[in-house]
């Protein structure tokens, strides 16, 4: 069955799509496919389907390292199995490692008391967190034990992997409520009509 094989050096835009929506009419396209698991010998997505590296323009291949995620862009070909063809080395690239955003508790609100305030993020992560509301860094303070606050503030936090990769800011703020000064029983009562008296208005 002939294949029709895309000019490496022709820029074409590559088509975003997924192992599973590939279809034999898509050979000699250019494709781009996101977030890929390699196991050693092929790609496979979350749904685990499988697509394999094929070397069709003789190039130097990308270094790929098992169980590591990548973004892939190649021209899809069909050997009785979906395989992508890199035109440069440059066309598999590992993947952005996503790191969940740490998780504030309590997540904000008003209170009339003071508050303990707890970070926690995925294991082997490190959390960082401001209490003025600017986006923490690794230069923040490092989080390592649940802490109080009392006054009006914005906590914010942010955690990073044991590869450095940080996650998203999370965000919480806390309002207190000042309560009004309340008059002891003799002062009520001193400023009380006596039994039987009427106040004059």
């Amino acid at each position: 069955e002939g294949v029709t094989i895309a000019a490496k050096n022709v820029a074409v835009t590559p088509i975003a799509t997924t192992i599973g929506r590939l279809e034999k009419n898509m050979q000699g396209c250019v494709i781009q496919l996101e977030e890929l698991t390699y196991d050693g010998s092929v790609f496979k997505d979350a749904a685990g389907a499988s697509i394999t590296p094929y070397n069709t323009f003789s190039i130097t291949m990308p270094t790929l390292e098992n169980g590591k995620t990548y973004n892939a862009t190649g021209v899809a070909v069909w050997f009785d199995k979906w395989e992508i063809a890199p035109r440069a080395t440059t066309d598999f690239q590992e993947a952005a490692v996503l790191v969940a955003a740490p998780t504030i508790t309590p997540a904000g609100g008003t209170f009339a008391e003071a508050q303990e305030v707890t970070i926690t993020a995925d294991e082997g992560c490190t959390i960082y967190y401001t209490l003025d509301g600017t986006d923490p860094s690794d230069a923040s303070t490092q989080y390592t034990a649940p802490f109080t606050v009392s006054e009006d503030c914005t906590v914010k936090a942010i955690a990073y992997n044991e590869d450095d990769n940080a996650s998203k800011v999370a965000s919480a703020e806390f309002t207190f409520i000042v309560a009004a000064a309340i008059p002891n029983i003799a002062e009520l009562c001193a400023a009380a009509p006596a039994e039987g008296e009427k106040e004059v208005f």
